[in-house]
């Protein structure tokens, strides 16, 4: 079973489907910004439910006028562990390979964290219903630099690939 989530920039909508192996439709329905879900909860959808969002945010206009969720507190701390294992992995890796490596590392680190930086002061804009322009690219400019990261990371442990000796 696939959960698909499709999404339209331009009519801002999400749409989402569960399908079988079998590319069978089984649910679909579309989530609104000031609801979970715009109509009944198919079972499968109930029974999988953990896998659509684990804390989803609330809209910006509920935000603005001071109803957050648990969710939005979960989102949170979550963002923050996600950040804080992120740089740990840049650290971690730091010294695993050389002085190349490490300063590209230190540099990854340093990236996201002036990048989480800058997302955090346009969070208060966004909890007093301001714009915030530049927020979402801020967030891509970090969760890219990791994913980066992790490529730079992976092409190198593939040179680096001895074969198994099983000792």
């Amino acid at each position: 079973m696939k959960v698909i989530i499709g999404v339209d920039p331009h009519k801002l909508s999400v749409t989402i489907e569960v399908v079988d192996d079998h590319e069978r439709v089984l649910a679909t329905g579309q989530p609104t910004s000031d609801t979970a879900w715009d109509g009944p909860r198919p079972a499968c959808f109930r029974r999988h439910r953990h896998r659509l969002a684990a804390f989803p945010m609330s809209s910006r206009d509920v935000i603005a006028r001071g109803a957050t969720t648990g969710g939005d507190t979960g989102h949170l701390v979550l963002s923050g562990v996600t950040v804080a294992e992120i740089l740990a992995l840049f650290g971690t890796g730091a010294g695993a390979f050389g002085t190349g490596f490490r300063i590209y590392s230190l540099t990854c680190g340093a990236v996201v964290l002036v990048s989480g930086a800058l997302t955090s002061r346009q969070a208060a804009k966004l909890a007093n219903g301001q714009p915030t322009p530049r927020m979402g690219l801020y967030e891509r400019i970090s969760i890219g630099t990791w994913l980066q990261w992790m490529a730079v990371l992976a092409t190198i442990l593939l040179r680096e690939r001895r074969p198994f000796t099983g000792s």
